[in-house]
């Protein structure tokens, strides 16, 4: 596998730190009995996830939501857990040329168990809300 990282400032090239995950088929913890998922969205005012990077262990897909500028709404209908802490973990990270960044604000996995509750926030470069495409990982803990 070959990756090409490209990393801009204001549109130009910059040096940055960044991380990467990278599993097949599984979560990070490597147990395929456990819960995990992964998705990507597409278009950020009129969001929908790419199926073609998007993966849960049952195939569901989740629903998204944009329910005000920079805020998203993700529900799984069976990856949820009743155990409350610790239960799961969400990572977020903005994708596409926009300068963004996203932040999950909250996650809820017990609940509405089994459903999984996600809202993901997203801002500019100068920290004001705004729209952003995303790829986000779930992780239920095992």
């Amino acid at each position: 596998m070959r990756l090409r990282v490209l990393c801009s400032a204001r549109g130009a090239a910059a040096d940055t730190a960044w991380y990467l995950s990278y599993v097949q088929d599984t979560g990070m913890h490597h147990d395929n009995a456990v819960p995990a998922a992964h998705l990507t969205t597409a278009g950020s005012a009129a969001p929908r996830i790419d199926p073609d990077r998007s993966r849960s262990p049952n195939r569901e897909g989740p629903t998204i939501s944009r329910t005000k500028v920079g805020q998203y709404d993700l529900w799984y209908q069976s990856m949820g857990w009743q155990q409350i802490f610790p239960a799961d973990d969400v990572d977020v990270t903005a994708v596409g040329c926009e300068p963004r960044y996203c932040r999950t604000q909250i996650w809820n996995s017990y609940s509405f168990a089994p459903k999984v509750h996600i809202i993901v926030f997203s801002f500019d470069g100068n920290g004001r809300s705004a729209n952003a495409a995303f790829a986000l990982a779930y992780l239920r803990a095992p």
